[in-house]
């Protein structure tokens, strides 16, 4: 009997500890679980970040790109204006020549004019004189 008691005794042990092993198997099974599901999510919670980051340069890049075709058009636009203003420029150039020119040409008429108008006066006074001179020659033929 005592050799039963034992074997009971030695079968409960043994059940205990497998029990225990049992548990603390299963305990750091779980354990494993949990580490490996964070490890999982901290993976993708990495892989979602750096996807973030990789589609923010990538929008940045299209900014960028935007942003250096529209100063290229300006520049180009900078040209065209600058090439217009040299072409205005150049125009005002020939204008104020043209209108020296003219003034020149308005004086040189104005200054015709007043020698028109002394040979007028000069051409009047000789003709009052020869009228003069008529009126006197005919006084004295009578």
């Amino acid at each position: 009997m005592f050799l039963g008691i034992e074997i009971a005794l030695a079968d409960l042990l043994i059940g205990g500890g497998l029990g225990v092993l049992f548990l603390a198997l299963l305990l750091m099974f779980r354990r494993e679980q949990t580490e490996s599901n964070y490890q999982k999510s901290l993976v993708d919670a990495f892989k979602n970040l750096a996807n973030s980051h990789w589609d923010s340069a990538e929008q940045e890049h299209r900014r960028a790109d935007f942003l250096t075709e529209k100063v290229i058009e300006l520049v180009d636009e900078v040209a065209d204006v600058t090439d217009a203003l040299t072409v205005a420029e150049d125009c005002l150039e020939e204008v104020e020549e043209e209108l020296d020119d003219l003034e020149e040409s308005a004086n040189e008429a104005l200054a015709g004019w007043a020698r028109a108008d002394e040979i007028a006066e000069t051409t009047l006074a000789w003709g009052e004189r020869i009228l003069d001179m008529a009126e006197r020659a005919e006084e004295e033929r009578l």
